[in-house]
């Protein structure tokens, strides 16, 4: 089990609100009258998992964040992420240069 690192949880916050905003953004823009999804982040034991949910049937993987060193990981599954190669790093990174509103 990873010991989250201080500043990756330092930054995590910072990144979800940029994260939040490029949603709003984007459902402001294309889709006005439908309700917006929830951000939501779940702590694993190496992970933490950040996933949309819209509802009590639709729930979604957006990405996955290292807590070691803040890397962000491609969802391969619901419980895990694809770790061929991180796709930025929250502690470098603005959410808009590497999030898409439909995942990474």
């Amino acid at each position: 089990m990873a010991v989250a690192n201080p500043e990756v949880e330092f930054h995590m916050n910072g990144f979800l609100d940029q994260c939040v905003e490029l949603l709003n953004n984007h459902y402001d823009s294309k889709f006005p009258n439908n309700p917006r999804p929830e951000v939501k982040v779940k702590a694993g034991g190496k992970y933490y998992k950040v996933y949309q949910d819209a509802g009590k049937y639709h729930k979604s993987v957006w990405f996955f964040v290292s807590k070691e060193d803040g890397l962000i990981w491609k969802a391969a599954s619901w419980k895990a992420p694809a770790r061929n190669f991180p796709r930025g790093n929250i502690l470098d990174d603005k959410a808009k240069d590497v999030i898409g509103v439909y995942g990474l």
